[in-house]
């Protein structure tokens, strides 16, 4: 294998724009091979993270020298596939196919999705495949075999996500209204509408009442342990009250608890005073703090990656941190460190947020 194609593998791999660029730049050389792998093969190192790639994998299929046998082969992997992750990946792509006219991937679409739903295993991504791809009708379709389904195995859940990806993506259309107008000669439709409306009671009975300022800033006076997803069931407003106290907070004791309360969520104050907790020896500071950095896009936090360049150990060990600040220039250290992961949840850190 020449040290091109080696290159272009490495990259199709990690799923970086270098395969784009080289196929661009060399269309005399045949990489059809590789990109009919990784069409009808979920490459990701993640995939229930990182997805299936199908915007990037469809680029590179415009860029093949034999694009109609790739699409025939995506279309007929689809029909056989066995694997839950190359399956995702071949209804993604095989909708992308549809999209742009090809009739033999939109009834492969459909005659895969009946027969996922027969075997017990549909997901809500190839049922939104086809209401993205037909609107209404696939959302009828959806809603019928579904409906189907419950009256079969009462178990199984359905909710309003379909009509609101409809809605999403046409606009136009009253998704419900359509669905009741044919639930008056359907009953799998109507009975896909009637799980629709329980499934939205049981979401407003089980809605989580929000938290105040008050009570969380009483909780940390008092000395109490702080949940850790309180983050999250504060309001904006709040969340900068408490930012304020956090930056002028003179007890250590309490830090602990800012930092668990601004861990899930953006924080709103001077990111450079989350930065000297980094540092800390004690998990229970340099951990939160850590994921607080991650999610922040900032010359404050770049710098940190600035003066740690050389150390690729701390660069992998704080991966968020540096994904989210990534710059161009950083290429060669981002496949460097690529090459060194091994442990799981350094592979689904990497591929999130690549």
């Amino acid at each position: 294998m020449s040290d091109l194609r080696r290159e272009f593998r490495e990259s199709l791999r990690i799923g970086t724009g270098k395969a784009l660029l080289i196929l661009q730049e060399h269309p005399d050389i045949n990489f059809d091979d590789m990109i009919l792998e990784a069409c009808t093969h979920n490459l990701a190192l993640d995939p229930q993270i990182e997805g299936t790639r199908a915007d990037y994998l469809f680029e590179m299929l415009a860029l093949a020298q034999n694009r109609q046998a790739i699409e025939m082969s995506i279309v007929d992997s689809l029909l056989s596939s066995s694997d839950d992750w190359d399956t995702y990946l071949l209804f993604d792509l095989a909708g992308k196919l549809a999209r742009h006219g090809n009739e033999d991937a939109r009834e492969s679409l459909y005659k895969r999705y009946l027969e996922s739903l027969e075997d017990d295993n549909d997901s809500t991504d190839t049922s939104s495949t086809l209401v993205e791809l037909d609107g209404l009708k696939g959302l009828e379709f959806v809603a019928e075999a579904q409906g189907k389904l419950a009256e079969k195995d009462p178990g199984f859940w359905i909710d309003s996500f379909l009509l609101k990806v409809c809605q999403d993506e046409f606009p136009q259309t009253s998704p419900k209204t359509y669905l009741k107008e044919k639930s008056k000669e359907n009953r799998y439709i109507a009975r896909y509408l009637a799980d629709v409306e329980m499934s939205e009671q049981r979401a407003m009975s089980r809605r989580k009442s929000v938290w105040t300022y008050s009570e969380i800033s009483g909780q940390i006076n008092q000395g109490k342990t702080i949940s850790i997803m309180a983050g999250r069931r504060l309001n904006v407003d709040a969340l900068k009250m408490l930012a304020v106290d956090f930056e002028n907070n003179q007890d250590p004791k309490k830090n602990v608890s800012y930092l668990r309360i601004f861990s899930p969520v953006e924080y709103p104050g001077n990111i450079s005073h989350i930065v000297p907790f980094l540092a800390s020896e004690d998990k229970i500071m340099s951990y939160p703090a850590a994921t607080i950095l991650g999610r922040t896009k900032s010359p404050i936090v770049r710098k940190i990656i600035d003066e740690h360049y050389s150390d690729l150990e701390y660069l992998k060990k704080h991966l968020r941190i540096f994904l989210r600040n990534y710059q161009l220039k950083d290429m060669a250290v981002f496949i460097e460190i690529a090459n060194m992961l091994e442990d799981q949840d350094d592979i689904h850190d990497f591929t999130y947020y690549a």
